[in-house]
């Protein structure tokens, strides 16, 4: 019995040792390091994987809106509004309309009165009016 309380003392000195407990405080802060290390991997992974959801919900919205004008460009009329938009093609018997706004015109006209010739020509058009 004297062996065993005797050994029982022992591994109380040991365990509660300067050198034990150092050790004991390495290895937690080895443990505490690892685990921070991991803790960051982490709220970093789950800000990426946002970021992909985010990415591919606008590329699905992308997909439909290509999905529904290749539908419109599959169609006679779709191809001939496209054209008719890029390239100004006309079909035979159509006519170009222009609208010039009226905005422009006293622009035009406000520029040409800045010159002598131009407040001349002026009163000359205005007289006929």
């Amino acid at each position: 019995m004297n062996s065993r309380l005797h050994s029982r003392r022992l591994l109380k000195r040991i365990v509660y040792s300067k050198g034990a407990v150092f050790v004991l405080v390495v290895l937690t802060a080895f443990a505490l390091k690892a685990s921070w290390g991991a803790y960051q991997k982490m709220s970093e992974s789950g800000q990426r994987a946002a970021v992909v959801r985010e990415e591919t919900h606008e590329l699905a919205q992308e997909k439909d809106v290509l999905l529904e004008e290749l539908a419109r460009l599959e169609t006679r009329r779709g191809i001939e509004e496209e054209l008719r938009r890029k390239y100004s093609v006309t079909k035979e018997g159509e006519e170009l309309v222009v609208i010039v706004d009226s905005e422009v015109e006293a622009y035009v006209e406000e520029e040409s009165e800045s010159s002598v010739l131009g407040e001349i020509w002026n009163a000359v058009v205005n007289f006929f009016r």
